[in-house]
């Protein structure tokens, strides 16, 4: 249900700020020259946010959103922190959330899943997929990092597949940025 409900918001939160449009000069990767990265925490976690881009709370998490609307669909990563009483292996989470996410994704097709290492020294799994939304193609990271006691920090990354060339570099960089709070 809480998944549902950040569906429900991202899209109407992309539909408003969709109607805006950005004249800040942007570098190949989307990002606004000139500006400085941004350190933001969330669920024990400390990231750069990507510079231009909006963040809001949304549906008991963290919405960060593109400045633009490209290909019917804003580019975004949002953060949930979540407990794991099974404490379950990230190869066993991911694999619980596929269903989960063939049952509530239109035209949902896994096209990979792992598990790393992070440079932080956290384990990092990741599911990537395509599906549809609103009639729009995308690709998207599900991402799962044990953040120890139990609890669970999960990371979309959503781009419309026109535009995953442009995001996907903004979403590894995010990731590359993650690090647990006072770490």
């Amino acid at each position: 249900m809480a998944n549902r409900f950040a569906k429900i918001c991202v899209s109407f939160l992309a539909a408003i700020v969709g109607c805006s449009s950005s004249t800040t000069p942007q570098n190949t990767a989307g990002v606004p020259m000139g500006h400085s990265e941004q350190r933001q925490r969330f669920g024990g976690f400390e990231f750069t946010k990507p510079n231009g881009w909006t963040t809001e709370k949304a549906g008991g998490g963290q919405l960060l959103m593109a400045p633009d609307v490209e290909n019917n669909w804003q580019a975004n990563i949002f953060l949930e922190y979540r407990d794991d009483p099974e404490a379950r292996s990230l190869e066993q989470a991911l694999a619980d959330v596929v269903p989960n996410l063939n049952e509530r994704k239109k035209q949902f097709r896994e096209l990979s899943r792992k598990v790393d290492k992070h440079a932080g020294g956290f384990q990092i799994g990741t599911l990537e997929y395509t599906c549809a939304d609103q009639g729009t193609a995308l690709i998207e990271w599900e991402i799962i990092i044990d953040a120890g006691n139990r609890k669970r920090l999960f990371v979309l990354a959503s781009s419309a597949t026109a535009s995953w060339a442009k995001y996907q570099p903004v979403f590894q960089r995010f990731v590359e940025s993650l690090k647990r709070s006072g770490a």
